[in-house]
């Protein structure tokens, strides 16, 4: 779940069979993060599965307002990680796209890549 290949979740039972949501993250850890997290398991729909109604719509967003305004002490902001926004990645794709878009690469992927992606320079 989500994009960190570090981190397993699955679904656990108690012997009182409450249900729970486990998140283990691997590797190294740090006082924000954890290691093995666990969440009450709410049986429900995503919103694959499931659109949310307006008045869901303005709870979800005065949700998120409440959270993005909440109050942190700087001992745990200071905790936060930030994405740093490295144009590594950036660059490579750029960089891919340039030389497909030039024909220097012939492999199945770049040639699949041409006739789907339209490079526009940022």
């Amino acid at each position: 779940m989500g994009a960190d290949q570090n981190t397993a979740v699955c679904w656990a039972s108690a012997d009182d069979t409450t249900d729970y949501f486990v998140k283990l993250r691997l590797g190294d850890f740090d006082e924000a993060g954890g290691g093995l997290l666990l969440y009450s398991f709410i049986e429900g729909h995503n919103s694959y599965e499931a659109s949310l109604s307006d008045d869901h719509w303005v709870e979800f967003g005065a949700t998120l307002k409440r959270i993005h305004t909440a109050f942190a002490p700087p001992s745990l902001i200071r905790l936060i990680q930030r994405e740093a926004y490295s144009p590594q990645w950036r660059d490579a794709v750029r960089t891919f796209l340039e030389t497909s878009e030039a024909g220097a690469r012939d492999d199945l992927v770049s040639v699949k890549l041409r006739g789907h992606i339209v490079f526009a320079a940022v």
